[in-house]
């Protein structure tokens, strides 16, 4: 009697975490667990409503319990291995990870975290980039898509590893099919293939792309590399309007002004970008030139 009474509570309690109530989800798993000591599920459902509650902490003892009390509970390692990739434990995050995959294969989700977690590692590492974890980024996400075909994310962030090495047409099948499975984050993916056409030399389907996402500053490039300079530098002005702090946007307007020889109006971006702390050498180099092309020599000597 008592063990139906608790499963009651724990459905209550899902319910309640679909609605957003995490609190009465709470109340609702710890009554269940009050009524059956061990309902593993319960400790693990508790345990990702502490997760996403920002307490890391009760969200690992619940977790463990629940393993201990059910060591082949699947779920319960991919949620432990979700709460220590919050901790930037991200070696513990696969260890986790792939004991779910053990116990159950087909673990898309898991998977898809196995590879989240080695792009994550790669990504602080700088110079130190380890081709090994971006060829298992690749291997886990590509197996995450083999369970799960309509895997939208996983297709999404297989075509940014795919970007990284200069694959770009593997990437662009990758982010269109993401597209196609109406990944929940579309716009990203219109923007990445149209940086990836980009570097293909594909000026209009990135056009496309980047119209889809109003990524003005990316287009306004685009414009600039096809001569179509005026087209430019209306592209780069409605992107400083909604992003003025976006100060690469200042030194390639300008660029797009000297093109015109409007150099009056190229020095004044020039000057922005620098004033925002844009202090690439190139950038001094192109205002020098304007400088020099308008005669205005007293700015020379920064």
């Amino acid at each position: 009697m008592g063990s139906n009474i608790a499963e009651v509570h724990f459905n209550k309690g899902l319910k309640n975490i679909k609605k957003g109530n995490n609190d009465l989800a709470i109340a609702d798993f710890t009554k269940a667990i009050e009524l059956k000591s061990d309902y593993a599920e319960a400790y693990s459902h508790r345990g990702m409503v502490y997760f996403n509650l920002n307490d890391y902490d009760k969200a690992l003892i619940d977790i463990n319990s629940a393993i201990k009390l059910k060591p082949n509970f699947a779920e319960a390692y991919y949620n432990r291995g979700v709460v220590y990739y919050s901790y930037d434990e991200h070696h513990k995050s696969i260890r986790n990870f792939n004991k779910a995959i053990k116990i159950k294969p087909d673990y898309a989700e898991a998977y898809w975290h196995c590879g989240h977690c080695y792009v994550v590692m790669n990504s602080v590492l700088g110079d130190n980039f380890r081709e090994d974890y971006h060829k298992k980024a690749i291997k886990y996400y590509t197996k995450a898509i083999e369970v799960k075909p309509d895997f939208a994310e996983a297709y999404y962030y297989r075509g940014q590893c795919n970007d990284f090495p200069g694959n770009y047409e593997n990437a662009i099948e990758d982010y269109t099919k993401a597209i196609e499975l109406k990944l929940e984050d579309k716009a990203d993916a219109y923007h990445q293939r149209g940086l990836a056409y980009v570097e293909l030399g594909e000026y209009e389907k990135a056009i496309k792309d980047f119209s889809k996402t109003n990524a003005y500053s990316d287009r306004g490039l685009v414009y600039f590399k096809q001569g179509k300079i005026q087209k430019s530098i209306e592209d780069h002005t409605k992107a400083l309007k909604s992003e003025p702090y976006f100060v690469n946007t200042y030194f390639y307007r300008g660029l797009a002004y000297a093109e015109l020889k409007d150099f009056i109006r190229a020095i004044e971006d020039y000057n922005k970008a620098i004033e925002k702390r844009l202090n690439f050498p190139v950038v001094h180099f192109s205002r020098g030139l304007g400088q020099f092309s308008t005669g205005i020599n007293n700015y020379l000597i920064l």
